[in-house]
């Protein structure tokens, strides 16, 4: 990447936390088993993408073939698994025929039932988790959220096994054989972000099965990574949400020293120091997203608590004077992060609107709540989609600008969209109940 671009990264929440975040999120394992050498860079101040010499050599499995175009990628529920189906067949205003979406890859198998590969994994279509698998609840393994590329070629699955997750990518450059392999090829660990060059990712690796924990640049072609040196940062748990700015030179990320410590956002260049941005002693940031613009960033806090879905303050910090704006609540909990406008205008967020339900607060299905729009320069809140006594969840941003989410306005959770004047659509609907969808672009830039 050209100009040597920094990496000191990242966020936080105590072990506790992670578990918390992700309750009533999906649950996966998927661990490749490989003997692989890992090529890293440890210093004490903000890292400059490099080129690693070593190239690791990882497990892959050859997914079911998908079609060109803009691509709909989604978890359902029972049986767990990964499906896909054309954008464009959203965007025609009906629902997408059932005999479009198919099936890449199902979880769910107890693990005693799987028999462990070697090198590569082979299946039926469709594809069946590679080995080993370590089962979530109750013995089975279920997909989490989804974090396409900027450029479309691929696409990271995050699979928990409850409070540690594994991250699954995807490469789409070749829409015949897509690819799947380990982000990493060892350890337990969450997905943070991409770098604008759809090439390196950001990932914090817990202390288990790895020997150089804490935060990691990965290099998703050659599989290498970078350790990132986080100053007064206790464990790799207390990262919480970080963020690449668009140019990708500076990033900001959030720390958490343990439960009734608060939380600090902090932003590092190359070359530079660490700049604190904004602290609190009784919230922690959960969730972070930078502006297309450059000029500000957005985050979610929540009170530094026991309760697992509390209610969330949206904020902006001003990037030029450091200044911190409260906006709004919107939910909190379930690792929704607030969603910028391509024009930088307005902040897309997930608004409870059962503040006063207890019951809420401790499980994901009491959550009542709404699709808002934040006009940042005129201070306004609109509605988009009205609750109807449901949970909409899993908000997401397509490449037209639309926002796709799951919804159990209608029964069961399917997939719905809605346009930023508020049209709103039924996306699927054949019953099965689906989280985490995402619109995968069509690959603009082709990586050796």
């Amino acid at each position: 990447m050209g100009g040597g671009v920094t990496r000191a990264i990242q966020a936080a929440v105590t072990p506790g936390r992670v578990n918390r975040l992700q309750v009533g999120l999906f649950v996966v394992l998927f661990s490749v088993v490989a003997a692989l050498t890992v090529a890293l860079a440890q210093r004490s101040g903000p890292v400059a993408i490099a080129q690693e010499e070593t190239t690791v050599t990882r497990a892959t499995v050859e997914l079911p073939s998908v079609p060109e175009g803009d691509l709909l990628l989604f978890a359902s529920i029972n049986p767990p698994a990964l499906l896909g189906a054309p954008a464009s067949s959203m965007e025609r205003g009906a629902p997408i025929p059932p005999d479009q979406i198919q099936q890449l890859i199902q979880w769910g198998t107890p693990v005693e039932e799987h028999a462990p590969a070697e090198t590569e994994m082979e299946h039926d279509d469709p594809a069946t988790s590679p080995e080993e698998v370590e089962g979530g609840h109750d013995g089975l393994t279920l997909p989490g959220s989804l974090f396409s590329s900027p450029d479309g070629r691929y696409a990271a699955v995050q699979l928990y096994p409850g409070p540690m997750a594994v991250v699954l990518l995807i490469d789409l450059a070749d829409r015949n054989k897509p690819v799947l392999s380990r982000l990493t090829p060892e350890g337990f660990g969450r997905f943070l972000g991409w770098h604008p060059d759809s090439r390196h990712a950001l990932y914090v690796a817990l202390d288990l099965m790895v020997s150089d924990p804490g935060l990691w640049i990965v290099d998703v072609v050659e599989g290498t990574h970078q350790r990132i040196e986080t100053p007064g940062l206790v464990a790799p748990e207390g990262l919480t949400a970080a963020a690449f700015s668009p140019a990708g030179a500076t990033v900001v990320y959030a720390t958490h020293g343990g439960m009734g410590t608060g939380s600090e956002l902090w932003a590092t260049t190359e070359g530079g120091e660490p700049r604190k941005l904004w602290s609190d002693k009784v919230t922690v940031v959960g969730s972070l997203s930078y502006s297309p613009d450059g000029k500000y960033i957005a985050f979610s806090n929540l009170l530094d608590s026991p309760v697992p879905f509390a209610k969330a303050g949206l904020w902006v910090v001003e990037i030029e004077s450091e200044q911190a704006s409260f906006l709004t609540v919107m939910d909190g909990g379930h690792g929704q992060q607030p969603l910028w406008s391509r024009d930088s205008a307005e902040l897309y967020f997930v608004r409870r609107d059962n503040l006063d339900d207890t019951t809420a607060d401790y499980e994901t299905e009491a959550l009542v709540s709404s699709i808002r729009a934040f006009r940042l320069e005129e201070r306004e809140e609109r509605e988009l989609a009205s609750s109807d006594g449901a949970r909409q969840i899993d908000l997401s941003l397509t490449p037209a600008g639309e926002l796709v989410f799951a919804s159990n306005r209608n029964g069961a959770a399917e997939l719905w969209v809605v346009s930023p004047d508020g049209n709103l659509r039924q996306v699927t609907i054949d019953g099965s109940a689906k989280r985490h969808p995402l619109v995968v672009s069509s690959a603009t830039q082709s990586q050796p």
